[in-house]
């Protein structure tokens, strides 16, 4: 019994191994990339299996395959759900591709994504923007989704390249301005420990 109770100690430890505990709240913390972010109250970590059931939905839904063939390798690191609604995420990502290959572009994946919502009941708007936070340069871009004609979510992408092999970037899907507003803080209080991996 006590071997047993010692192990699932030592389990959930493990599987824990990401998280750092701070007086302002949790971190979930991406070690490859010396990358952290604030869990928001109460929100549940996705698993590596909830991970990558979103990267299948992803590849039939949003990215083609011949985007991602030409843009290398997804891989979901970090994902955040808001409980009681699966809809109301943040998510962090990485591209890796072949050295002399052009960089991810976000507006072929903004595209597609719009393409996806402009038919039936959905409508959809976009922009695509250049934004510096914390001294870095992403590209932003932002999908409003409407469903007959009433807002439906927001989809906001930050992307960076870090170095010339890898790309980084956080996708926020809400329902609510005011997650919205939250989620995007969070995301910028992270960018400043990415700034010592492009160096």
């Amino acid at each position: 019994m006590k071997k047993s109770f010692f192990f699932i100690i030592l389990f959930f430890m493990a599987c824990n191994d990401n998280i750092r505990s701070a007086k302002d709240g949790d971190y979930y913390q991406y070690k490859p990339l010396e990358w952290e972010i604030l869990i928001p109250e109460g929100w549940t970590i996705m698993t590596e299996v909830e991970r990558a059931q979103m990267m299948y939905k992803s590849k039939g839904y949003y990215e083609e395959d011949e985007l991602q063939k030409q843009y290398g390798e997804k891989k979901i690191i970090m994902g955040l759900r808001k409980p009681g609604d699966e809809a109301t995420a943040i998510y962090a990502f990485t591209r890796s591709f072949r050295s002399g290959d052009d960089p991810p572009r976000l507006e072929d994946i903004l595209n597609q994504q719009y393409q996806s919502y402009s038919s039936d009941f959905y409508s959809a708007d976009t922009t695509l923007v250049l934004e510096q936070i914390k001294g870095m340069s992403f590209e932003k871009a932002v999908l409003n989704v409407k469903y007959n004609d009433k807002p439906y979510f927001s989809y906001i992408t930050y992307s960076t390249q870090l170095k010339d092999t890898l790309s980084f970037g956080v996708s926020i899907v809400t329902k609510s301005s005011k997650d919205s507003l939250m989620l995007v803080e969070n995301f910028y209080n992270s960018v400043a420990q990415l700034k010592s991996v492009t160096k």
